[in-house]
């Protein structure tokens, strides 16, 4: 009898796995990643912050979401669709990665084009502050030295485990 209750016990795991697994890869967790400004950014510093990410990233893994581009403002009627911790300013712009949210417990997206992305912002719009946080959550966190540091040394630690990335 307990021979076949390891083996139930197993079989139910497994499918819990594979259940998890398969959610997991068709709809991932994808990242927020919003910039805070006190002043609004002119559309031509837009486009070349937007031209420049996808170049030093790669066109191919950012998204253009709806045709808004890789890097938009955010229309100011949808603020409150916005993260709540995050605050209200002048500006609000939005970067869209193809890659999903990486942090610890979900080690999926690639962080070191993640941590790429979020320093770029940081670098290049000084003034602001750089958010990330996961969109299946009210929340992002501001992107400073020390959170970073986490982020690395949990990817340093984890990698992609324990959820392999692919190809």
């Amino acid at each position: 009898m307990a021979g076949g209750f390891r083996s139930r016990k197993r079989s139910q795991q497994a499918f819990t796995f594979a259940l998890r697994e398969l959610s997991f890869s068709v709809m991932p967790v994808e990242a927020h990643i919003l910039v805070t400004l006190d002043e609004p950014v002119r559309e031509d510093v837009l486009r070349s912050l937007a031209s420049d990410l996808s170049e030093a990233l790669g066109e191919d893994r950012l998204l253009d979401l709806g045709g808004r581009g890789v890097l938009f403002r955010e229309k100011e009627q949808d603020y409150n669709f916005l993260p709540d911790r995050l605050p209200r300013a002048v500006c609000v712009l939005r970067a869209c990665l193809l890659t999903p949210y990486y942090g610890p417990h979900y080690e999926r997206g690639r962080w070191p084009e993640i941590a790429a992305a979020l320093e770029f912002l940081r670098r290049r719009l000084p003034t602001g502050r750089v958010w990330y946080g996961r969109d299946d959550g009210d929340w992002v966190r501001e992107v400073t030295r020390e959170s970073l540091d986490e982020l690395w040394n949990h990817w340093a630690a984890h990698g992609g485990r324990p959820y392999p990335l692919g190809p």
